[in-house]
C-alpha cells in the first residue's frame, strides 16, 4: 500500500523516541496494545502502526507476512525492533513471550482429565487454571462445552 505524502509526517509525529531503545507510539492504541492511524483515503482505514513503521522503512509487506516484534512491546514502532515472520512464527513468539491464550481445544487428553477430576473434586476454576497454565476463563468455557460446568457456590 502506497501512502500519501502526509502519512510520513502525521506517523513520525506520534512517536517518542525513548533512551531506553524502544519508539512508542503515542498516539491511539487497540485493545492489545498496538498502535494504529487512520489512512485517509476513499476507504479511510485504521493500520497498525508497527506494520506502517516497517512498510515507512523498507517497503511493502509480502502477502501473508507478518510484522513481529524483537523486544516485544506491542506499543515500539522503531524499524530495527521489527522483523518479518509467518503465521506460524507469529503465534510461536506469542507463545514464547506469554502472550498467547489457550484454548480448550490445545489441552492433551491428560489435561482434560485433570481438569475434570480436579472440578469432580470442587477445585476452583482459579486453582485449576494454576495448575494447568492458562486463565480462568479458558477453563470455565472447556468446562461449558463440556457439560462439566457447575458453579461452586461455597469456594
Amino acid at each position: 500500500m502506497e501512502f500519501n505524502e502526509t502519512v510520513p509526517t502525521r506517523f513520525w509525529a506520534k512517536v517518542d523516541r525513548t533512551e531506553t531503545g524502544c519508539w512508542l507510539w503515542t498516539a491511539a492504541k487497540n485493545n492489545k496494545g498496538y498502535g494504529k492511524l487512520s489512512i485517509h483515503g476513499t476507504d479511510h482505514i485504521k493500520k497498525l502502526a508497527h506494520r506502517i513503521s516497517w512498510q515507512l522503512r523498507y517497503g511493502e509487506i509480502p502477502e501473508g507476512m507478518h510484522v513481529l516484534h524483537l523486544c516485544n512491546t506491542p506499543a515500539c514502532v522503531k524499524p530495527t525492533h521489527l522483523f518479518l515472520g509467518t503465521h506460524q512464527e507469529n503465534m510461536q513468539d506469542k507463545l514464547n513471550h506469554g502472550r498467547a491464550h489457550y484454548t480448550s481445544s490445545k489441552f492433551s487428553e491428560e489435561t482434560r482429565k485433570l481438569i475434570t477430576s480436579m472440578r469432580g473434586a470442587r477445585q476452583s476454576l482459579n486453582k485449576i487454571a494454576a495448575v494447568v497454565g492458562c486463565d480462568k476463563a479458558t477453563i470455565g468455557r472447556y468446562l461449558k462445552k463440556h457439560n462439566q460446568y457447575q458453579p461452586l457456590k461455597d469456594i
